[in-house]
């Protein structure tokens, strides 16, 4: 058996647990044989806590770290593909789909900038900062706020962008001052500790009333997420407090910033690996308004389809059937979704 290790992810909302093993054999990614790396060092998972049931493993895609730090992580995958000549560039792209239409979607080696607004034309790149943990995929934060709460004062804070996070993270004294904000809005409904913040009523009797989130990158470009987008239903008992039916995704990531799927849903993002970069692209909206043409060929349709029949029942009345699909197909009140992006409080633009 291999050296064995246990390694703790702070997902946003959820930490998991992996035990692992370290191996070296072919590894590939995808069903062909295209990208493979020999002789690769990995760690398969002999043991999980919170993995979720569509998560198969972890792909670790931080950037290079000095010699001594890559000891201890073990080598990149991606770097190692380009060493060998798989690929040409040690890039990765991601898409975090956010539309019923649109499957997320993984580039090795490149980028593809149909995926955003304008194209590569309106990327912005952002150079990458080091701490005392080694490379990551964070820049300088150099504004934040809250509605008119302004975050800090200092000339900057550290942001990580990680598609490995759901939620916003801010930092532990920022994320005080937000969950006093929010449980003196509404003490009785509103529940925060020192992780993440809790709601005893629905989503839906929130919208439009959560200020929107503010944050400027490199002093340069200011990203808003609208606080309608913050809100997520989530059913959770906590103890001596009740019952919670909807979260709030500002969370206590610590010492630096975290922007997760819920940003990356609306942000084509670019892991330039060779360069010490990232490069975000608002993503096209895949999934755009109908037309006033459509919506009354739609309309038209739906009232074709309407059309009621009646079948006998055995006492002689008659049973209106109007679904043919079988009726209400509500989701859980414990899904992951969140609530509709265009449903926002006049402050809460997301644009960029």
């Amino acid at each position: 058996m291999g050296t064995q290790w246990e390694i703790d992810i702070d997902q946003g909302g959820r930490d998991v647990t992996l035990k692992v093993m370290a191996f070296t054999d072919t590894v590939c990614i995808g069903e062909g044989e295209e990208l493979c790396n020999d002789d690769f060092k990995f760690y398969p998972i002999y043991e999980q806590t919170n993995l979720s049931s569509h998560e198969d493993g972890v792909l670790g895609i931080a950037p290079l770290q000095t010699q001594k730090k890559r000891e201890n992580e073990g080598p990149s995958f991606v770097d190692s593909l380009k060493k060998s000549g798989k690929i040409d560039r040690a890039i990765v792209a991601l898409f975090v789909s956010r539309f019923e239409s649109k499957q997320h979607s993984i580039q090795i080696g490149d980028f593809d900038p149909s995926y955003v607004e304008g194209g590569e034309e309106t990327i912005e790149w952002f150079s990458l900062t080091v701490d005392n943990m080694g490379w990551k995929w964070q820049t300088d934060l150099t504004d934040a706020t809250y509605g008119s709460t302004q975050l800090f004062t200092h000339d900057f804070k550290w942001v990580e962008i990680n598609a490995g996070y759901h939620s916003m993270g801010l930092t532990s004294e920022d994320f005080s001052k937000v969950s006093d904000r929010l449980t003196e809005s509404d003490p009785n409904n509103v529940y925060c500790d020192n992780d993440r913040c809790l709601i005893k009523k629905k989503c839906a009797d929130y919208m439009g009333k959560l200020p929107q989130l503010t944050m400027t990158l490199s002093n340069r470009i200011t990203y808003r997420i609208p606080g309608d987008k913050l809100l997520r239903n989530h059913t959770v008992e906590v103890e001596d407090q009740g019952k919670f039916l909807c979260e709030v995704q500002l969370q206590n990531s610590g010492d630096h910033y975290r922007m997760g799927t819920l940003f990356l849903e609306d942000y084509y993002s670019i892991y330039d690996i060779d360069n010490f970069k990232m490069g975000l692209g608002r993503t096209v909206n895949f999934e755009p308004p109908a037309t006033k043409e459509e919506e009354i060929a739609e309309e038209a349709k739906e009232a074709s389809d309407s059309k009621t029949s009646h079948d006998t029942t055995g006492d002689g009345s008659a049973d209106t059937n109007t679904d043919s699909n079988g009726g209400d197909k509500s989701k859980d009140s414990d899904n992951d979704s969140t609530p509709n992006n265009n449903q926002t409080d006049p402050d809460s633009s997301s644009s960029q």
